[in-house]
């Protein structure tokens, strides 16, 4: 059995036993969150605004567990090798001061590739997760379509 697959099985009974059961169908669990991959690609604002409108909001990654959830969960998506996922952090308020969308809180934890952020042309201010970096983050142009990742609470 794949570590991957272990690693979901793993945060599977750790949610049962939490009795944090309930996601939507095909989202996946991990403590008290639900996450789902879209392949749609969209700006970070129109991601934000279509994960709001599945009652979800871009994924916001805590700790290093729920990291290591969210990429052994990318890693069993079909994605392309250069594309990026949107995740919920950004640093458009203040350069280098990155903060959730949705929670509007500093991001203490981060698993930022070694080359990242590099801020190019000072104009890469929301957070992305990367394939080729192995699934570490990356700053990336807000503009720029992506796929998204969104998070919601489990029931």
């Amino acid at each position: 059995m794949s570590s991957i697959v272990v690693s979901l099985l793993f945060s599977a009974v750790v949610a049962l036993v939490a009795g944090q059961t309930t996601c939507p169908e095909s989202w996946t669990n991990y403590g008290t969150s639900c996450y789902a991959f879209y392949k749609t690609k969209a700006s970070f604002i129109d991601a934000a605004s279509l994960c709001a409108s599945f009652g979800s909001y871009l994924a916001e990654i805590e700790t290093d567990g729920e990291n290591k959830h969210v990429q052994a969960y990318m890693k069993l998506q079909n994605t392309d090798v250069t594309d990026g996922v949107w995740l919920g952090g950004n640093d458009i308020r203040a350069e280098g001061l990155w903060v959730w969308d949705k929670s509007e809180k500093s991001i203490e934890y981060f698993d930022w590739d070694s080359s990242q952020p590099d801020d190019t042309g000072r104009t890469q201010n929301c957070m992305s997760l990367w394939k080729h970096f192995d699934y570490k983050w990356a700053d990336h142009y807000c503009s720029q379509k992506l796929a998204f990742l969104c998070e919601q609470a489990a029931t």
